[in-house]
């Protein structure tokens, strides 16, 4: 087996809210205008890549501090091309992990679910169906999400699974960050690489 290659990055996440659309003049322009986007966290992403099948993604806030994020919970996803169904990506995913947070969540949702273990289930899916889909290759995609604090359900979204338009801004943000380190891990290892 190859030594396995590390690739990290510290993205900025910005988020401006959409101006209320109560606010249309009659000419149905905006009377306020909308606001300058603000630096809400850092998000730290960090890929450790077994070959070109087995990828191993730690999404966290950047620490303040030089401290290691703990571990979070972890999910991982297997995805296989189905020759009977047109290569189209065939996706499992199973709960691997699961930390209890250290603030109180609520768990209606079900046992032992918190919304680092949905987004962590939620971003492994989408990954391994991206990368299957994209390279026609088998492979498996540990995510853990050690996401928690304060911002934590505007970030991550709520137990029950829903979210607000900062989630899925963020999502968007760490799912686009992700696959472009999975493509260019790949690009490193000879696959051919395009952009879904």
């Amino acid at each position: 087996m190859p030594a396995p290659r590390v690739h990290a990055v510290r993205v900025p996440f910005y988020y401006s809210a959409p101006p209320p659309s109560a606010d249309m003049g009659a000419d149905g322009a905006m009377e306020t205008p909308a606001a300058a986007p603000a630096l809400i966290t850092y998000a730290l992403l960090e890929v450790i890549s077994f070959g070109d099948r087995f990828f191993w993604m730690h999404v966290s806030e950047s620490p303040a501090s030089g401290q290691m994020p703990r571990l979070g919970s972890c999910s991982v996803s297997v995805g296989s091309t189905l020759c009977s169904t047109d290569h189209r990506p065939s996706i499992s995913t199973t709960q691997l992990l699961e930390f209890e947070a250290a603030r109180l969540q609520d768990v209606s949702a079900g046992a032992n679910t918190t919304v680092q273990s949905v987004f962590a289930a939620g971003l492994s899916a989408k990954l391994a169906h991206g990368v299957t889909k994209q390279f026609h290759s088998p492979v498996t995609v540990y995510v853990n999400c050690s996401i928690e604090g304060d911002r934590c359900p505007s970030l991550l979204g709520t137990d029950g699974g829903s979210g607000f338009d900062v989630t899925y801004r963020f999502g968007e943000l760490v799912y686009r960050e992700a696959f472009a380190m999975v493509a260019r891990l790949l690009k490193e290892g000879g696959k051919d690489v395009g952009v879904p």
